[in-house]
């Protein structure tokens, strides 16, 4: 796998990957200690492997519509691979692509959209939530065993939430995959959950990656997170948790390629504001007068309210004062 996984395992763990990897598939156990699962129980689940030259990196992932396939960026970095192979878990259908050099569009071509935040090297919650790809197949996935897992509704995304047991699916082999259900421990971000593992007994592996995890809803299995990274070593004994890709927190961005029966979240309705109450103002209105002997001044607002007051007969002053609102008409008449 990428660094930043294996990084994370211990040495003589690695040396395994390693060798394995270089002789051919990673044909060993991936998520330990997990229950077999069937394509019954999985409909939506395939097999990825890319190819590179003598190498294999092998992935898991989840269809969502018979042409749109989600994993983990990861596992589909465009910087290398000449060709994906894509198996679904019943077995009656796998499928070969080319890697496209140029054009998206021809027969044997897969189109490849990563997330245009993915970070190869993550170094925040932030950069590992985008650790997500799409892939459109150029023509659909027919199995009479294929059943696309659904996303999330704007609402129920908001019940993925610390204390929630999701189903994770991992592999045994290039077409056997176990699961194993975990509770989600906390959620460092919008765009990360972390799953707490089963110490001693089941945990995740390298190759496990893109892996889906899932949660029933209605009947339907619905797809709420990718398998991205581990955190401690490897050894059954240390695992305690691992992180996952929250797939709502990328909706928008999924539904913006146009995927088959994807609408837009919807916008979630804002609470009405109640403004601040606030003291009436207040405005003086002061009139320097010459000459107003035996007058009487009247002012006058435009919303009924008056104020009179008298002329002298040698230059004076005169104020007066109103409190808001002051969208008014003022008058003043000597007479």
């Amino acid at each position: 796998m990428r660094t930043a996984i294996l990084a994370l395992a211990s040495a003589s763990a690695l040396a395994q990957v390693q060798a394995e990897t270089t002789n051919g598939l990673l044909e060993r156990r991936e998520l330990s200690g997990g229950t077999a699962v069937t394509a019954s129980e999985a409909p939506f689940l395939v097999f990825l492997e890319t190819n590179y030259g003598r190498h294999n990196e092998t992935c898991l992932g989840t269809v969502i519509s018979p042409s749109w396939i989600v994993t983990a960026a990861h596992c589909i970095d465009a910087t290398g691979g000449r060709q994906i192979t894509v198996r679904h878990i019943s077995g009656y259908e796998t499928r070969l692509f080319a890697r496209p050099p140029h054009r998206a569009d021809e027969r044997r071509h897969i189109t490849i959209h990563m997330h245009p935040d993915y970070a190869p090297e993550p170094r925040s919650w932030d950069e590992a939530g985008t650790d997500i790809a799409l892939l459109r197949l150029p023509r659909p996935l027919r199995s009479s065993r294929l059943a696309p897992a659904r996303l999330p509704t704007a609402s129920e995304a908001l019940t993925i939430q610390p204390g929630l047991t999701v189903r994770t699916i991992g592999k045994t082999s290039r077409n056997r995959a176990v699961r194993a259900d975990w509770p989600i421990k906390a959620k460092p971000n919008g765009s990360v959950i972390l799953l707490r593992t089963d110490p001693g007994s089941r945990y995740i592996e390298a190759g496990d990656s893109g892996g889906p995890s899932l949660t029933r809803i209605g009947g339907e299995w619905v797809l709420i997170a990718l398998s991205t990274l581990t955190f401690g070593n490897t050894d059954r004994q240390k695992q305690q948790e691992f992180a996952a890709t929250n797939i709502s927190h990328h909706l928008e961005w999924i539904a913006s390629l146009g995927v088959d029966g994807i609408e837009p979240p919807e916008p979630q309705p804002q609470q009405p504001s109640t403004p601040e109450p606030r003291p009436p103002g207040r405005i003086t209105l002061t009139l320097q007068t010459e000459n107003l002997s035996g007058l009487t001044c009247t002012v006058r607002t435009s919303d009924g309210s008056s104020s009179s007051f008298s002329g002298g007969n040698a230059e004076a002053t005169f104020s007066w004062t109103t409190t808001g609102p002051f969208r008014r008409d003022v008058t003043i008449e000597c007479q």
